[in-house]
């Protein structure tokens, strides 16, 4: 594996990730409402 190709999987883990973070905390907002709000 080539250093581009390892950098190249770490920006789509990250990436991964913080969709997947963004994912969780909309969902948990949704489900908490108010207390998120503002």
């Amino acid at each position: 594996m080539h250093d581009r190709d390892i950098n190249a999987a770490l920006n789509l883990k990250a990436y991964y990730y913080k969709k997947i973070k963004i994912k969780a905390i909309t969902a948990r907002s949704k489900a908490c409402g108010p207390c998120f709000s503002g």
